[in-house]
């Protein structure tokens, strides 16, 4: 009986934290303000509209692209292989 609320105490964290890898994406943000070493800064302006209003539509639409897709592939399988080869 322990073992079957377990199992299902398990089962029940792991999906309801499945959603929340789904989140965020896996690659930096091309637009994304950096310091000279190379994290984000937060202290940038915000981005304004030709009208002067804050532009907060990449906090909305996520402009993921094919080739940022095709790059992203790329990056990880590169990564795995060079782990499998021992690099």
């Amino acid at each position: 009986m322990r073992s079957r609320v377990l199992v299902a105490t398990i089962v029940a964290v792991a999906a309801a934290l499945t959603p929340l890898a789904a989140q965020w994406p896996a690659f930096a943000d091309k637009k994304v303000p950096l310091k000279a070493d190379g994290t984000p800064n937060l202290e940038a302006p915000t981005p304004r509209t030709p009208d002067g209003k804050p532009d907060l539509t990449g906090v909305w639409l996520n402009e993921v692209t094919d080739a940022d897709l095709i790059e992203f592939i790329c990056a990880e399988n590169e990564r795995d292989v060079a782990h499998m080869v021992g690099k």
